[in-house]
């Protein structure tokens, strides 16, 4: 089966948009989350191959749930899902470690195409 993802977003709707895609491809769920703090405590509780976290999150902003996700694995895998798609935060991603951007309303080509070249990588 393939990877284990952790997926991460606020929105119910885009959370289980990003599990049928997820599913779909053949991969597996290894948790959800809605909030930031939610997102680093599964990550460190599972250890998914690869996390999709949005960027706009209550209780920690996705940025810094990455910062601290990557504080305990400097080698996680995440990819930003987000509508926030302008250079400057694409540079921010970018610089905290995130590994990829995918844009909201995600696309299941896009989204697939991200996981393979993290897998490959």
């Amino acid at each position: 089966m393939g990877v284990r993802v952790l997926v991460v977003d606020d929105s119910i709707y885009e959370r289980q948009l990003v599990c049928d895609l997820l599913i779909r491809g053949g991969h597996q769920i290894a948790g959800v989350a809605a909030t930031g703090l939610e997102a680093v405590q599964q990550f460190e509780a599972l250890r998914p191959d690869i996390v999709t976290l949005d960027l706009v999150l209550p209780f920690l902003s996705g940025t810094e749930a990455a910062a601290r996700i990557l504080e305990i694995d400097p080698d996680a895998r995440i990819i930003a899902v987000t509508g926030l798609l302008q250079p400057s935060v694409q540079a921010e991603a970018l610089r905290i470690g995130l590994t990829s951007i995918v844009g909201k309303p995600v696309e299941a080509d896009e989204l697939l195409a991200e996981i393979e070249e993290l897998l490959s990588a």
